[in-house]
């Protein structure tokens, strides 16, 4: 089911309850099948993927443990927990509360860095690695251009002086040529250890 759920002002608060359009009360109450919550900033997204997971928890009976939320920033992720706990307490959720505090909300890169760190022999990764900061991944990504730019250019320069020093010797060195250009094709990768 995906759709456009919301409409502009669709989502309206009256005196601290919420009130929900059709399409988003079909948003938080459907289960059992897939399900795309699209909508455009200031549409009520947060608060019905709020409301939903509350519903799954107290409707469905889905411990939070077993429910993942991933949003794409980790200022959405915060923001949707703090509303969940609030409306917990809100509510009288008070055996909730402390359960979707540590529930799986995050973004899809702060889940998978958590999924790698608790199964290190598994991803064969160090279990104390780190996620880069976006300025390190651009610094990181600079270089590894760089690279690939001076290998590309010594694979041009090795080209031409094996040319001139054919052309120069007058012999043919085609099979050299040959062989160059094969090693082309494998410089595209470049391994970067930590």
């Amino acid at each position: 089911m995906a759709a456009d759920l919301f409409l502009k002002g669709a989502s309206l608060t009256h005196d601290k309850k919420k009130i929900f359009s059709k399409n988003q009360t079909a948003a938080f109450k459907t289960f059992g099948k897939e399900l795309s919550v699209s909508a455009g900033a200031g549409s009520g997204k947060t608060s019905v993927l709020v409301e939903r997971f509350l519903y799954a928890v107290t409707e469905k009976k889905i411990p939070p443990d077993r429910i993942l939320a991933i949003t794409f920033t980790d200022k959405a992720a915060n923001q949707m927990k703090s509303r969940l706990v609030d409306a917990c307490e809100e509510r009288g959720l008070v055996e909730f509360r402390r359960e979707i505090e540590n529930a799986a909300i995050s973004t899809i890169h702060s889940f998978c860095a958590r999924l790698l760190k608790e199964n290190p022999i598994e991803s064969g990764l160090d279990p104390f690695f780190r996620v880069l900061g976006e300025g390190e991944a651009d610094i990181l990504a600079e270089k590894v251009l760089d690279t690939l730019f001076e290998e590309e250019a010594s694979a041009e320069r090795e080209i031409l002086v094996r040319r001139r020093d054919r052309d120069a010797a007058g012999r043919d060195g085609a099979s050299c040529d040959v062989a160059v250009e094969a090693s082309r094709g494998v410089r595209g990768s470049v391994v970067v250890e930590a």
